[in-house]
């Protein structure tokens, strides 16, 4: 994980600034503590909190009883995290789940006033597991934190002083309605994925040289779901037809090795929230689309132009006044 966060580093937009060799920042869960319902699906929230430094890349461990509970996601919707070097990963099996990212510019703690609770890495959803029908009710579990490394925004990526806190988590069989508190939040999500860019680049040491694509967005609501994508070449797929044959979009990880290495597809990335909201961003080939033909010819509509005022020359002066003629 710390070779992921030192990677992270170059990609963010650091802040020099003197500093202690380590500071104090505490990474917790929220609420320290709860009761729960069997049957319900609930929050808890994982937080960071530093007063006087400023950090900018983070991963932990979360450890949980699978016996007890069950993760059924990890949501980044509303995340300082813009960075991911390893998104969540749930291993249900084993009571895990496992991120680390950065936060570009640093996060230097709440602003003073500032009634919203802004310090969120992330939300892990969990329910209660079917199998606490088989014993014996209330019983409590603990949500644990390891592993946890902190970088902090000064340039050099010094570690930080960690201190963690994770949740008590008390399972009863109250007899009252059961909850989803998740249910709740991504139905009030209305809002599309935010707006973002494709870029393609190729390099000898990367991706053995081939061309990909790589994109970033967040959905500050109930987060991103997954992104699929779709290459569309209309010369091959269908003559003259601007989006090409319909093809299947296929689920997709940025960065994405693209399948038409000649650069002559239609290439749109499509990001899905967890509600199903959709952003759908294209990126246009810039290269010849014509197989095959120089580029200097096949780039340009001006050879399409060139061929149409051709064949309407030769209709004009030769078809039309034939079939004029054989009309007198």
């Amino acid at each position: 994980m710390k070779n992921n966060l030192l990677f992270l580093l170059s990609c963010c937009i650091l802040l020099s600034a003197p500093s202690a060799s380590f500071a104090a920042v505490e990474i917790f869960l929220d609420p320290p503590s709860r009761e729960v319902n069997i049957g319900d699906t609930f929050l808890v929230n994982v937080r960071v909190k530093t007063d006087s430094e400023c950090v900018n890349a983070i991963g932990t461990e979360i450890h949980f009883d699978p016996e007890v509970l069950r993760a059924v996601d990890f949501s980044t919707g509303q995340s300082l995290i813009s960075l991911w070097t390893e998104p969540s990963k749930i291993n249900k099996e084993k009571g895990t789940i496992i991120f680390s990212g950065g936060i570009p510019g640093g996060y230097c703690g709440r602003i003073v006033g500032d009634p919203g609770m802004t310090n969120i890495l992330g939300k892990i959803v969990f329910s209660t597991s079917a199998s606490l029908l088989k014993q014996a009710l209330p019983l409590s579990t603990k949500v644990d934190l390891k592993n946890t490394e902190v970088l902090l925004n000064d340039g050099l990526g010094t570690n930080a002083e960690a201190t963690v806190m994770g949740s008590d988590i008390f399972v009863a069989n109250t007899g009252k309605g059961v909850i989803n508190e998740w249910m709740s939040e991504v139905n009030s999500d209305i809002i599309a994925p935010e707006l973002f860019t494709l870029e393609v680049y190729r390099d000898p040491n990367i991706k053995d040289g081939k061309y990909f694509i790589v994109w970033a967005t967040q959905d500050k609501q109930s987060g991103i779901d997954h992104f699929e994508i779709l290459e569309t070449n209309p010369w091959k797929f269908g003559f003259f037809r601007s989006n090409g044959k319909e093809a299947d979009w296929t689920k997709a990880e940025s960065p994405y090795i693209l399948k038409d290495q000649n650069l002559r597809s239609k290439i749109m990335v499509k990001a899905i929230d967890k509600m199903g909201n959709e952003r759908i961003v294209e990126y246009n080939p810039k290269t010849s689309v014509i197989p095959g033909v120089d580029d200097r010819l096949s780039g340009s509509t001006g050879a399409i132009a060139i061929v149409i005022i051709i064949l309407g020359i030769y209709y004009w002066r030769i078809i039309y006044p034939r079939g004029k003629k054989n009309n007198n």
